[in-house]
């Protein structure tokens, strides 16, 4: 016998869903944790059959029942029950009797009858019989008939509805075995039918448009169709009203023949009309005159001249007498027009009264101005100075810059010469500011070079360099430094660096002018890395030959307590600044500068920093070694508004000039106004590279011999790229500075890691062939957005951009040219 699953254990009731509930059951869903094929045929079992749904869903419901049945019995459970079930069929009975009917006649028999089946206990019970009889006994006799028939009913209901559910499920589970083989035989089958699925809707979709479709039609001819009944009912209207409309047209068409008639006669009855009116303006005319006659007769008084004028003609000349007399005198012309009235009745109209009254300017002036009293007004000469820390610092800043302000007014004074409004005819006797004014120069290192040895890597290019036109190269600081870079030196005289021994840097200098380019070397004298610490633990104690002490170092340097003076320019923040002040420092530099001349043979200088100390320190320097070339890195900020750089640097290049200025001219300097601005120029601004007086806007326009142009150097580019140049506009930068005066620079990387050696070498040539030189004149003859051009010397013409130009569209331009370089973003042509 099946037993069921519901029971009634200590009053409570559970009962198991009815079979007409398990068709619900069937149609949902089945999870995958209830089942135990795998999760791609429960995910994808509404694409295979009902049947396999169906057995899933049995299996779901036979796992769900057993484990309700067990969680129920857990916790339900008595002694009572228990020891029941134990004695067979008995205790199975007892645990179907879980209906309703036997729930209530528990609950009345144990509410009513409490004494009766106490005493039944009393009686049926005895200490031979074992408890499950006694249990068996009492549940028997608590239990009525018809609560078995009710409980038999319903286990029946049950097992009729769980062999339907096993038969189906058996069918299902064989049925879903053939449609997985069919799936695992043929993969694609799923998404053929996923495709028929979406095909099928897609038809759905079609069908119910196009049924939209056809009632918009409908209705459309609907509409139609009223539109023609209404045109009809009109139709039948108008045909009512030709009748009449005929008429009207006869009508007319009489009216019409008699002015035809009339017409005819017209101009005879115009004619007569214009006779009459001219006899009775003539009339009128000698009328009126006669009368303005009679009123201006001397025998008249005022007043009756006034009466006679006031109605005529003459009263639209009000009181010109001039007017009057020429009329009294010669009569009347013609008639006046109403519009000659008109303008000159408003031509008469008087203007408005002036006004007396004053407006709030007049009046805030005539009132007498209110000052505060001395009193109220704060005063730095009557405040109390606090006496704190900050006093004494701002007290102590007050005195140094005192001190440098003597100082640097001592200086200028020592080195005082006569202003020129043109700097370039204060030249001739200093070379060293522009070598032979013909340089092209080389930097032959990068940011990274140091990691190579530089010295033996580069010596086997200078033949190339000499080849390509290049005159002048341009190396790194050769001292030993603490950073490998160079720009942080240390002991002076030590020159074994990063970049190679001391014998190959020789090597290096002489393979350079055995090919005849000069060879500039990178000092750094604005500041210098200490060995030692002092006292207090700060390191401003030098090494080496040069030992140095605190006395050396600015005293206003604020990281390194120096001993020296004030400093003379701008603070280098990583390493002690050098006081340039102090005679044995200068004689020390002369000497290590010198001593670079004569061992090692440089014939120039590259300058480093020098915004940190006064320019006249430098002319010192350059008098004592006689350089070749010497070009100062002064790098300044240019000017911005906007995030965008403004059209006029002036100032920025003035403080350039500045520099050079307090070098004396003994050194040239980069001109970074020139870099800035063709970094903007170049993207469809050439407008910038003309200045209000048509000359080149950088320092190139104003002292072309003293301006080193240069797109990119070991700051500005390489791996650092603090401001790079834009890469897609290099070439069309070195166009413009290597046919424009001044001396231009060439980085490394341009030249050889960029791919750029052959079309740099072309310009470089043709700079050499037309004689350009740093100071050849310019002439602007187009800056706009769409490009540049200029002519250079007498020998060239170059162009950048993408304006339609060439030298025979230009009117001012002598001569004939050929084109000798034609790249993309810039042209070069040579006088023939």
């Amino acid at each position: 016998m099946l037993s069921s699953p519901h029971a009634n254990v200590s009053g409570v009731s559970w009962k198991p869903p009815a079979p007409s509930s398990l068709l619900l059951l069937l149609q949902q869903p089945v999870p995958s944790r209830h089942c135990a094929y795998p999760p791609s045929l429960v995910h994808n079992s509404s694409s295979l059959c009902p049947h396999l749904r169906t057995l899933f869903a049995a299996e779901r419901i036979l796992q769900i029942e057993k484990h309700h049945r067990e969680q129920f019995k857990r916790k339900h459970a008595s002694p009572f029950v228990i020891a029941a079930s134990k004695e067979g069929e008995d205790a199975d009975v007892l645990e179907g009797a879980g209906s309703q009917e036997v729930v209530k006649f528990s609950q009345r028999s144990h509410i009513s009858n409490d004494a009766e089946i106490s005493g039944c206990l009393d009686q049926e019970t005895s200490p031979k019989e074992s408890s499950a009889d006694s249990n068996l006994k009492v549940s028997k006799r608590l239990r009525p008939p018809a609560a078995d028939d009710t409980a038999a009913s319903a286990v029946m209901e049950v097992q009729v509805a769980i062999d339907i559910a096993l038969t189906a499920a058996g069918t299902a589970r064989e049925q879903a075995q053939i449609a997985e083989v069919i799936l695992v035989e043929h993969p694609g089958l799923l998404q053929k039918l996923s495709k028929g699925e979406k095909k099928l809707l897609s038809l759905k979709e079609s069908l119910l448009s196009a049924v939209y479709h056809l009632e918009v039609a409908n209705t459309a001819i609907e509409n139609l169709h009223r539109e023609i009944e209404a045109a009809k009912d009109l139709t039948k209207a108008d045909e009512l009203h030709i009748p009449a409309a005929e008429a009207s047209v006869h009508k007319v068409q009489f009216a019409t023949y008699e002015l035809e008639n009339s017409s005819r006669d017209a101009p005879e009855v115009r004619m007569n009309a214009a006779a009459v009116r001219g006899v009775s303006a003539r009339v009128a005319s000698n009328a009126q005159l006669e009368a303005l006659q009679a009123a201006n007769s001397d025998h008249k008084s005022d007043e009756e001249r006034a009466k006679v004028i006031g109605g005529g003609r003459l009263g639209l000349l009000l009181e010109k007498e001039s007017r009057r007399q020429d009329l009294l005198a010669n009569g009347l012309r013609r008639e006046t027009p109403e519009w000659m009235k008109r303008r000159l009745m408003l031509g008469q109209q008087g203007l408005p009264p002036r006004t007396s009254l004053l407006n709030s300017a007049d009046v805030e002036a005539m009132l007498p101005l209110e000052l505060p009293s001395p009193k109220d007004v704060w005063s730095i000469a009557s405040a109390k100075v606090k006496d704190d820390m900050y006093t004494a610092q701002a007290a102590e800043k007050q005195a140094l810059d005192l001190q440098r302000k003597v100082l640097q007014q001592t200086l200028e004074r020592k080195t005082a010469k006569k202003w020129v409004k043109d700097p370039e005819a204060a030249e001739g006797k200093l070379a060293s500011g522009t070598g032979t004014g013909r340089e092209i120069v080389f930097q032959g290192f990068n940011w990274e070079s140091w990691r190579r040895d530089w010295w033996l890597e580069l010596a086997p290019k200078a033949a190339d360099l000499s080849q390509c036109g290049i005159t002048t190269v341009w190396l790194p600081p050769p001292t030993h430094s603490v950073a490998p870079q160079g720009y942080m030196p240390g002991d002076l005289y030590n020159m074994n660096s990063a970049y190679g021994t001391e014998d190959e840097l020789k090597q290096c200098i002489t393979e350079m002018h055995n090919h005849n380019i000069l060879v500039l070397g990178d000092v750094v004298l604005n500041h210098r890395c200490a060995q030692k610490q002092d006292a207090n633990g700060v390191w401003n104690v030098f090494g080496g030959k040069l030992d140095w002490g605190p006395e050396a170092i600015v005293k206003d340097d604020p990281n390194f307590q120096g001993h020296g003076n004030p400093s003379s320019g701008d603070f280098f923040h990583a390493a002690p600044n050098i006081d340039h002040s102090q005679a044995f420092v200068r004689k020390d530099i002369k000497e290590w500068m010198k001593w670079l001349r004569n061992d090692f043979q440089f014939d120039g200088w590259r300058l480093d920093f020098v915004r940190g100390f006064w320019g006249g320190y430098i002319k010192e320097y350059i008098e004592a070694t006689k350089p070749a070339f010497a070009i100062g890195e002064y790098w300044d900020s240019l000017a911005y508004e906007g995030g965008k750089v403004c059209y006029n640097q002036d100032s920025h290049r003035q403080r350039i000039i500045d520099w050079i200025n307090a070098a004396g001219g003994t050194s040239s300097a980069f001109d970074v106004t020139t870099k800035g601005i063709l970094h903007s120029a170049l993207h469809g601004e050439f407008w910038r590279l003309i200045d209000p007086t048509g000359k080149p806007p950088g320092v190139m326009g104003w002292w072309p011999s003293r301006a080193v142009t240069f797109l990119e150097n070991h700051d500005t580019g390489s791996t650092q790229g603090h401001w790079p140049f834009p890469r897609d506009k290099i070439m069309m930068g070195y166009a413009y500075i290597l046919t424009h005066p001044g001396t231009p620079v060439i980085f490394y990387d341009h030249f050889y890691d960029f791919g750029l050696h052959t079309q740099i070498a072309e310009l470089i040539a043709v700079r050499t062939r037309t004689g350009v030189h740093c100071r050849s004149p310019v002439k602007i003859f187009q800056a706009n957005f769409e490009g540049y051009v200029a002519k250079i010397g007498e020998g060239l013409v170059m162009k950048i951009g993408d304006l339609d130009w060439n030298p025979s569209k230009q009117n001012n331009l002598k001569g004939s040219w050929k084109r000798s370089v034609d790249r993309d973003g810039y042209k070069v042509w040579e006088r023939k």
